[in-house]
């Protein structure tokens, strides 16, 4: 009987922690989820550089948007020139992702890609946000670091872990 005391306070606390959890992970989550209307004003000045003077429209954006989830597509917005679509890559040495944009013309060919973030290291994998790494996508529509699956892509020496995460 003494027992039954301590294992009930106990099995209280983790209820209520249990439910605080469960609180604060449902408020956070919502917040995460924006109108499509704000999206596109916060985004706009980003997706001006790649399709200046455009209509842009929301028409895909997952859950894990803020997330560090790496190696998915996170959002996909649609003007009348054609789409950009943001991801997170995987594959390189940082634990974060590198969340780049990218628009893809009508006929399916890069127009232009930017890196939006990334914490790579300075002077290494930082090198693939240079306009000499990121213009050779342009206007190619597959992209392999040997040309066997599409337009070759020279990477960044010193920043292959990078180059390829940003590929992929």
């Amino acid at each position: 009987m003494k027992n039954v005391k301590p294992t009930l306070v106990l099995l209280i606390i983790c209820i209520a922690v249990s439910a605080l959890l469960a609180a604060v992970n449902h408020l956070t989550a919502a917040s995460a989820i924006t109108d499509p209307a704000e999206i596109i004003a916060k985004m706009s000045p980003e997706y001006e550089k790649i399709f200046p003077g455009e209509q842009y429209s929301l028409i895909y954006r997952s859950e894990e948007y803020g997330s560090d989830r790496r190696g998915i597509p996170v959002e996909a917005v649609r003007c009348p020139s054609g789409y950009i679509i943001t991801a997170h890559s995987s594959g390189q040495y940082d634990s974060s992702p590198i969340v780049a944009m990218v628009g893809i013309d009508n006929e399916g060919k890069v127009v232009k890609v930017s890196i939006l973030s990334m914490n790579e290291t300075p002077g290494m994998g930082s090198k693939i946000n240079s306009d000499k790494f990121l213009s050779q996508f342009e206007l190619g529509s597959g992209f392999s670091t040997d040309g066997g699956k599409g337009t070759k892509i020279d990477v960044v020496s010193g920043a292959t872990k990078s180059s390829t995460a940003f590929m992929k």
